[in-house]
């Protein structure tokens, strides 16, 4: 909610800024003032959408990106570990306790030449 509120803050200081920069020019230059408040108000929306993201938030999007990647791996691991058989999981329980894995050999021993997964095929 602080969030939100400095953002309002901030965009009402921009908008007086902005009205403040237009009253100026109209009492000082006339005819003129439409063209500097028109050249005013480009950098005024473009800060204005850096505040409120509304041009994308790309920490939000890699964020989001990585948690759904970090999720399908968990599905992937919880699909292969459901399909061991019992003494495939004793055997896998043995070397995580004694910490004897070796990734390339678990590597060829779960997935296949074709990068699948072996899923209850006989190694």
């Amino acid at each position: 909610m602080q969030d939100v509120e400095s953002r309002g803050c901030v965009t009402v200081v921009m908008w007086i800024s902005y009205l403040a920069i237009v009253y100026v020019a109209m009492t000082s230059m006339g005819v003129w003032s439409g063209i500097i408040a028109f050249i005013v108000m480009i950098p005024l929306v473009a800060a204005m959408g850096m505040v409120w993201n509304m041009f994308g938030n790309e920490n939000a999007h890699l964020a989001q990106s990585e948690a759904e990647i970090e999720k399908r791996k968990r599905e992937r691991l919880d699909d292969v570990l459901r399909n061991l058989s019992n003494e495939d999981l004793l055997a896998l329980r043995h070397r995580l306790q004694d910490g004897d894995i070796n990734d390339e050999i678990l590597y060829d021993e779960i997935v296949g030449d074709d990068g699948e997964f072996l899923r209850g095929q006989n190694r």
